[in-house]
């Protein structure tokens, strides 16, 4: 027994939880439609990790879940839980949904994965969950065995052959191979990359080596210069410091000189310039006095010049103020203010005769706008009239018209329709044109998407070319830098032997085994170069073969006779420069090249040559045999043609690149042209959207106006009749009107005479206006020109005044200016008198002079005594300096030495003639050696042993590799062997027992399975029942279809025995007496399978030995009710 318990808990219709409890044998599950049957099966496939909804009967897998009924709401979660039991072990497989989304595998009440699930159904049951398809045999399903192809078919058989367990398993072993295919890559790749690493480590190496000899050779030279440095930077330093004490001891006795000198010196300054202030003083004194006596002098001459033209002002403005007096004295005043009065007078007068004349001319005026406003009023009034009139007219004619409307509304239509058709013609072009543009413009996208594609592999090419260059331009730059190496470590190199010789690709195996370590031989001029590189390179440990071109023994000429299979000498037979004939003939000159082990067989012991094969193997004159093959030695022959293959490369790349150009410019024309084609189909689309609509309206508008033509018909009587009472009130109207306009004529007569008796009026009115307004004029001239008289006297009276102010202010500036005068002649005569009185300041000048001279003499005195002090100075800067110098370049030399990992240098033995220029030179020398060194990696041997071993183990894990695809590749092939096997003695199985069944369920009849051809061979089924001669399955009945497939199910599981098995409704399509064949069989297989069955049938049931009763309640809950047929047998 295998299936023991299911528990379901909200799926579906199982709102609450429900558990069903399996026995062996046959279960029948039964109930009315949509009570929730096939919701049991369905549950047991989601258990089991049905991954597609459609299988269960959803839209999406949170449907699953509870949706609810009339009193319950929806459910959050749906859980299922199956147990299987086999030989006392129990498994308990379980699945829960969420209504947000996510959804969790229980193995055993833990959380698994699905491949868990599988694994474990795998492991327990025997069976791979790929096994289960016809473990579950939904509504519709049982036909499906035969609307399978036969290569369907062909998986069922392999199922039931129990191949399809190794099958799934083996790809899960391709999934592992192609896992371990990527890290073999990946491993090849680092192989790759650390192969080209071998060589520079051992360079870097070998200059870690040169570097540490550099280093001892530059700390002994060092220690030399340190030592001879100290011993002589000690006896300049003793020398130094006795040159100060004699310059302290010359300082000391010229300031003591100096002391005293200043003493006197300054004594003689005071003195030299007491006299010489008091000479300065008496000469500004002498200065001042003369500067009073011409400044007096000249104002006293400026004062007497202002008295006189004071003087000469003041008469001149007594002159003008007699004039003054006399003309204001002189004003016509009386005679201006008669002549005003009189003009007062006519003023008054004319001002009253023009408001009289204003007045009449008011009255006039009011007459004549009453006149005007009835004479408006009668024009409206006529005019109104004379419209409504006219309204009535033309409404008497619109009704009269309404038959001519109906006629142009006719016409009207037939535009309409003509417009309609020219439309619908011109819309069914448009999208004709529409559909070839759209064919255009699919046949350009796919151009655009084929020539994407093109461009995007000739960029993936493109891009292995890019990588190809930058691999070879790795690979010729760390040649270059090795002979740039070997140049620098070695004078006089001309090349590598690698470099110039040309070996054909078929040669390359033997001429590198020939040459072994030769083939990196550096070839130099002569033999003193050589020994010179040999010098060299035996200090580290790097080993090279140096060839001169001069002084080599070249092998003996002469002409032999070779074997047929012979290619020659190997000096022959590689091309190269003539000018490195010697160093080519003296290494292949005597190596023969044979095509196999018998010709070298032939060879051996001939005149001692060296014989090799196609395949590397060297035979030496002394009997040796070499074999094996180390790529480094072909290396150096390979950079000869790694220059060709890089110029190869960048051209297949500079190829691509011009192709992928060309696609880019071929891609942007025909974008360009799908561009301007979907801009006429957009055109043309909205083109046919325009005349959609203009159709549309044009339909509305015919619509519109069949509408008018019913409406116009019906008013056609009605508009006569109104028609005539229209025009007999325009007649009514008209009348009123020429009464109206005849009396405006008489008012506008009226008018006319006012107009003249008016215009009277207003003449009279201005005449007024002009008198008075002259008569104003003359007034107002009048009293203007009292204004400006009366101004002018005004200003007459001011210049009075001001000449009066000016004449009195010129009196007292005169009184004034002739009491300064005396006093400033008073002051001159004082002045004068005062410089008489005062010494001749020569004599003191002449002492001060003599002072003077004897400071000089002393302060020369005291320049020469400074100038021995600045000397005595210097020679002390000069000294100290030294000894600073000498004390630094000491404690410089003491810590360099110590920065350098030297002792004291006072410890360091000095040489007998210490040479300082010879030592820094050696020094220079030796830092530059190691500054042309470059950096060096003290980690490069560790570096190199580490990477070798490396290296060795990835090798070795890519050859373990090599075998285990081997030892797979042949486990699959013996696999494949057996499930061929197996395949076609389970076919024989389930045909034979396919036949049986069939029999047993059509007595007489015939049926069988065959094989198809070809490369996998598929599953053909054909049935004959009795009495009838079908070609194919399709000719069958239903129920015999269904009893044929189910033949077909029971064979296979006959042949295979699965552990459960549910029927969802199989036998639907059976009658009574195909029912009970059908549970007849079941009972057969229910001895070795577990059967769930889902039926409506009275004969399946009373077959079954429990059955699950199952209903549906008013709130859409599926409810279980299980019973033991045998309990109830028995009892």
């Amino acid at each position: 027994m295998f299936l023991q318990r299911l528990e379901i808990a909200g799926f579906k219709s199982f709102a609450k939880r429900t558990v069903f409890h399996w026995g062996p044998g046959i279960t029948a599950i039964v109930g009315p439609n949509g009570s929730g049957k096939s919701n049991v099966a369905e549950a047991l496939r989601w258990a089991f990790g049905e991954q597609s909804s459609r299988s269960l009967r959803a839209r999406r897998m949170e449907e699953v879940i509870f949706a609810g009924g009339s009193n319950r709401p929806p459910l959050e979660k749906a859980e299922v839980l199956v147990t299987l039991g086999r030989d006392g072990h129990v498994l308990t497989i379980g699945r829960r949904a969420y209504r947000s989304g996510e959804g969790e595998y229980l193995i055993n009440g833990r959380k698994a994965r699905l491949r868990d699930v599988q694994e474990a159904l795998r492991d327990f049951i025997s069976v791979s969950p790929q096994g289960l398809s016809y473990a579950f045999i939904g509504q519709g399903m049982v036909e499906g065995f035969l609307e399978m192809r036969p290569s369907e078919r062909r998986r069922l058989m392999e199922e039931a052959a129990d191949i399809s367990r190794y099958k799934a398993v083996w790809e899960e072993v391709e999934g592992h191979i192609a896992m371990a295919r990527e890290a073999r890559a990946q491993l090849s790749l680092i192989l790759r990359e650390l192969q080209p690493r071998l060589q520079p480590l051992e360079r870097q190496a070998r200059r870690y080596a040169l570097y540490l000899q550099l280093s001892n050779d530059l700390a002994q030279a060092q220690r030399e210069y340190f030592g001879a440095l100290w011993s002589i930077g000690q006896r300049s330093l003793a020398e130094a410091r006795s040159q100060r004490e004699e310059a302290l001891r010359l300082i000391s006795h010229c300031r003591c000189g100096i002391d005293e000198g200043r003493l006197r010196l300054a004594e003689l300054e005071e003195k030299a310039k007491a006299k010489r202030q008091e000479a300065q003083e008496l000469s500004r004194r002498r200065e001042t006095l003369l500067s009073q006596i011409y400044r007096l002098e000249k104002e006293v001459a400026l004062g007497r010049q202002r008295l006189s033209t004071l003087r000469e002002r003041r008469q001149e403005l007594e002159g003008q103020l007699l004039g003054l007096k006399a003309e204001i004295s002189s004003s016509p005043r009386r005679e201006r203010d008669a002549h005003a009065d009189d003009l007062k007078a006519l003023l008054d007068e004319a001002r009253r005769e023009e408001r009289v004349a204003r007045e009449q001319m008011e009255q006039v005026e009011r007459r004549w706008q009453e006149a005007h406003s009835r004479l408006r009023e009668l024009e409206e009034k006529a005019s109104r009239l004379r419209l409504e009139a006219n309204e009535a007219l033309n409404r008497a004619q619109r009704w009269r018209r309404s038959p001519r409307q109906a006629h142009e509304l006719a016409q009207s239509r037939r535009q309409i329709i003509a417009d309609l058709t020219q439309e619908l013609s011109l819309l069914r072009s448009l999208r004709s044109r529409e559909a070839e543009l759209k064919q255009q413009v699919g046949a350009l996208a796919t151009q655009v998407k084929g020539l994407e594609a093109e461009n995007a592999s000739t960029q993936v090419r493109a891009q292995r070319w890019q990588e190809e260059v930058q691999r070879l331009s790795a690979l010729l730059q760390e040649y270059q830098q090795e002979k740039d190496e070997l140049r620098r470590e070695m004078e006089g190199l001309e090349c590598l032997l690698g470099e110039i010789l040309e070996v054909p690709p078929e040669l390359e195996k033997a001429i590198s085994a020939a040459l072994g370590e030769a083939s990196g031989a550096l070839l130099v001029s002569g033999p003193k170069e050589a020994l010179k590189g040999a010098l060299a390179f035996s200090r580290n440990s790097r080993r090279v073969i140096i060839v001169p071109l001069q002084g080599l023994r070249r092998p003996p000429e002469g002409k032999q006779q070779w074997p047929g299979k012979v290619k020659g000498l190997a000096s022959d037979l590689v091309r190269f420069p003539e000018r490195f004939r010697p160093a080519v003939e003296a290494l292949l000159g005597n190596v023969v090249v044979v095509e196999d082990l018998a010709t070298a067989q032939q060879l051996l012991g001939q005149d001692g040559l060296l014989v090799v094969t196609m395949d590397g193997l060297v035979f030496y004159p002394w009997g040796g045999i070499a074999a094996g093959y180390h790529g480094r030695h072909a290396q150096h022959m390979e950079s000869n043609r790694l220059a060709g293959r890089l110029k190869e490369a960048q051209q297949q790349l500079e190829e691509a690149q011009e192709r992928m150009r060309r696609l880019r410019d071929e891609r942007r024309a025909v974008t360009a042209e799908l561009r301007v084609l979907e801009e006429r189909l957009r055109a043309t689309e909205k083109e046919i959207a325009r005349r959609e609509h203009r159709l549309a309206r044009l339909k509305g508008e015919l619509k519109a106006v069949m509408r008018a033509m019913a409406q116009v018909r019906q008013q056609e009587e009605v508009a006569l009749k109104e028609a005539q009472a229209l025009e007999e009130t325009a007649h009514l109207l008209s009348s009123q009107a020429a009464a109206a306009e005849e009396e405006a004529r008489q008012w506008a007569q009226k008018i006319a005479s006012l107009a003249q008796e008016r215009e009277r009026a207003l003449s009279r009115a201005l005449e007024a206006t002009s008198k008075r307004t002259a008569i104003e004029h003359q007034f107002q001239a009048l009293v203007q020109e009292e204004e400006r008289w009366r101004s002018y006297l005004q200003r007459l009276s001011q210049e009075q005044r001001e000449k009066e102010e000016a004449l009195s202010s010129t009196r007292r500036q005169e009184e004034k200016l002739s009491e300064e005068l005396s006093r400033w002649e008073a002051e001159l005569k004082r002045c004068r008198q005062a410089l008489s009185q005062l010494p001749e300041p020569d004599v003191i000048i002449k002492e001060a002079e003599e002072l003077e001279a004897e400071s000089r003499n002393w302060r020369e005195e005291i320049m020469a005594l400074q100038e021995k002090l600045a000397q005595a100075n210097r020679t002390l800067a000069e000294a100290e300096a030294n000894e600073r110098r000498w004390l630094k370049e000491l404690e410089e030399a003491s810590q360099a030495a110590q920065r350098e990992g030297l002792p004291h240098p006072s410890s360091l033995p000095a040489p007998d003639i210490p040479d300082l220029g010879h030592l820094r030179e050696r020094l220079e020398q030796l830092r530059q050696r190691l500054q042309k060194l470059g950096p060096v990696n003290p980690n490069a041997a560790q570096e190199l042993a580490t990477l070798k071993e490396r290296y060795k183990n990835v090798q070795a894990q890519v050859s373990d590799f090599e075998k285990a695809e081997a030892y797979v590749h042949h486990a699959r092939e013996m696999l494949e062997e057996w499930a061929r096997s197996r395949f076609h003695e389970a076919f024989q199985e389930v045909s034979s027992r396919f036949q049986e069944l069939f029999q047993s369920f059509f007595p007489g009849g015939q049926a069988g399975l065959s094989l198809t051809a070809g490369p996998e061979e598929g599953v053909e089924i054909w049935a004959r029942p009795p009495g009838k001669k079908v070609r194919s399955l399709n000719q069958l009945s239903g129920g015999e279809r269904a009893l044929t497939a189910l033949a077909v199910l029971f064979s296979l599981l006959d042949v295979n025995s699965f552990p459960f098995c549910v029927l969802d409704e199989a036998d639907a399509m059976l009658d009574e007496a195909n029912v009970q064949r059908f549970a007849k069989g079941l009972q057969e297989l229910s001895r070795r399978t577990q059967f769930i069955v889902i039926t409506h049938n009275r004969r399946t049931i009373e077959a079954a030995d429990a059955v699950y009763g199952i209903s549906m309640g008013p709130d859409g809950v599926s409810h279980c009710l299980s019973l033991s047929l045998k309990g109830v047998l028995s009892s």
